[in-house]
């Protein structure tokens, strides 16, 4: 079991309690099998939400360089 654990977990970025989880949870599942498709199926929905959290963070960063960039060139900018 640890020997499947290390060469899982080689490149992964989630936590180790997680995939661990997700080993557990797939064995109890789908067998031997689930093994590895408990693990694939929590790794990809870890990735996917850490592209949407990222990408949810760079949509609020460019919302608010907008509001910057629109207060400094609205009315109130000119001094009229």
């Amino acid at each position: 079991m640890v020997l499947k654990h290390r060469l899982i977990a080689a490149r992964l970025t989630m936590p180790r309690t997680l995939l661990f989880l997700a080993v557990l949870g797939g064995l109890i599942a789908w067998g031997f099998t689930g093994i590895f498709l408990g693990a694939a199926a929590v790794s990809v929905a870890w990735t996917l939400m850490q592209h949407w959290l990222d990408a949810s963070q760079q949509h609020q960063a460019v919302d608010a360089q907008l509001a910057v960039m629109s207060s400094a060139t609205g009315p109130e900018a000119d001094g009229r």
